[in-house]
């Protein structure tokens, strides 16, 4: 390592970029869902907004192979398989029940960022996180799913699919049905394997982290003795940020990429330690963003904006932010990531004719987690004890 160069170093650190998402998750909410104003203001910061389509794609045998690896999980069937449909729900009937709006109780939001740079035509989610609003409770629940979790993909468009990790699903769906096709089967994954329906999906490329962090001035983060070292280790001609030190320091969008990624700091630092860390981020994003005026959230949106990629129309962001509103201002910020620790067992499997480590998880524990946040019902309630 030490005839290595730096840059190459800590280019290297890209494998880790995902946490930085979790960040983004938080701040594309608030940006969306916090009062700007007026509805035609609104509809002019849409504009900025990207959506996905449909694009009808023939993958060769070669490209599917390199998405799944050697597990020779997929497999095309016969005859196309049916499009998932939804069973109708019940509309309460009981007259006291509380009116959450169209949105309902629950809002689930999938936020994933993906990993394709310029000039490649594949995209991996290398992070996924459910963003779950209670309503009720005023409670916005971060799920976090682990990349390397092995899981049962679903069977979409006429392609029977067995066994890999998740982050799969999302590049088997762009590769066979495009941006609109890789958010429709990790969404299906999501019900499939946790019984969780997602309302509605954004991606963001990781070029909009620094872009949010600096927008903001930075973020205000206590480190400790090793973090700050480890932060300092950067060599200056790779680096935009001064010497970090013991104490609370302000971190801009390089510092607080390092911060969010680091998990080697000492030798027992691990990714619960790293998860740590990335919730203060975002306990310092949340509190710049409730500070911020209306002048400065429009220049946070204008920057930030252009980076996503939902599937929400232009009435349904409306709507979102005309119900979620009266929610923000007091909202409390749990995270959680899945499989929940203690739930999963960690084995070696042959991807890409090299053994790799992946997470088996315990699905019905996962999904009985995952159900108590999200689903209405007394007994999801009781099985959350």
């Amino acid at each position: 390592m030490a005839n290595k160069p730096w840059k190459d170093k800590w280019k290297a650190l890209a494998v880790w970029k995902r946490s930085l998402l979790i960040v983004v998750a938080v701040v594309v909410l608030l940006t969306l869902l916090v009062g700007v104003g007026s509805y035609l203001y609104i509809h002019s910061m849409l504009d900025l907004v990207r959506r996905p389509e449909e694009a009808l794609r023939d993958p060769s045998d070669d490209q599917i192979g390199e998405l799944i690896g050697n597990l020779e999980e997929t497999e095309t069937t016969q005859a196309p398989t049916e499009e998932p449909t939804e069973e109708p729900t019940e509309e309460p009937t009981e007259p006291t029940q509380p009116d959450y709006g169209v949105t309902g109780k629950i809002v689930n939001i999938m936020v994933v960022g993906q990993d394709r740079r310029e000039g490649e035509d594949h995209k991996l989610s290398d992070t996924m996180i459910l963003c779950t609003l209670n309503k009720e409770t005023k409670t916005l629940t971060l799920s976090s799913f682990m990349r390397d979790m092995y899981v049962k993909l679903p069977n979409m468009w006429g392609h029977k699919c067995g066994h890999n990790r998740i982050n799969t699903a999302y590049a088997l769906g762009y590769a066979w049905k495009g941006d609109l096709g890789a958010m429709q089967m990790l969404d299906q994954l999501i019900l499939e394997q946790f019984g969780v329906e997602v309302d509605y999906n954004i991606e963001i490329g990781l070029e909009a982290f620094e872009t949010i962090i600096d927008t903001l001035g930075g973020v205000d983060i206590e480190l400790t003795q090793e973090e700050a070292a480890y932060l300092n280790k950067v060599p200056r001609e790779y680096r935009s940020y001064d010497d970090c030190n013991v104490g609370m320091n302000r971190l801009n969008g390089m510092a607080a990429q390092y911060y969010a990624r680091m998990r080697h700091a000492t030798p027992a630092d691990s990714d619960f330690n790293r998860t740590g860390r990335q919730r203060k981020i975002i306990n310092s994003v949340i509190d710049a963003c409730r500070s911020m005026s209306v002048l400065e959230l429009h220049r946070l949106m204008t920057e930030l904006l252009p980076y996503v990629l939902t599937d929400m129309s232009n009435e349904e962001i409306l709507t979102c932010t005309v119900e979620l509103l009266p929610y923000v201002a007091d909202i409390n910020v749990v995270s959680q990531q899945i499989p929940a620790e203690g739930t999963y067992s960690s084995k070696i499997i042959e991807i890409y004719d090299i053994p790799s480590g992946v997470l088996v998880p315990d699905i019905a524990k996962n999904r009985q987690i995952l159900m108590a946040i999200c689903e209405e019902s007394e007994e999801a309630e009781a099985n959350a004890g």
